[in-house]
C-alpha cells in the first residue's frame, strides 16, 4: 500500500517476483491494472526441484527468451 502512494496503478506498470501467493494476490488487489511476471531463475529453480530428471531445464530455459514485447 506503502508505494501505491508513489507509484500509480497503470497497464505499462510491471511488476517481476519469485511467484510468492502473496505477492501474487497483493499485486493483483493493489495494481489491477500492472503486469506480473515471474522472474526466470526462480521457475528454473522449481522446475529443477520440482521435475528432477525430465529433461524439461533446457526447454523451460529456452522458451522463457522465445517471447519479447519490441516497441
Amino acid at each position: 500500500m506503502q508505494l501505491k502512494k508513489v507509484i500509480a496503478d497503470d497497464n505499462v506498470l510491471a511488476f517481476v517476483s519469485d511467484r510468492h501467493p502473496s505477492i501474487s494476490k497483493s499485486l493483483g488487489k493493489i495494481y489491477p491494472l500492472a503486469a506480473h511476471g515471474i522472474f526466470i531463475h526462480h521457475l528454473i529453480g522449481n522446475v529443477i526441484t520440482y521435475h528432477k530428471g525430465r529433461n524439461v531445464v533446457g526447454m523451460v530455459a529456452k522458451t522463457s527468451k522465445t517471447y519479447r514485447v519490441y516497441t
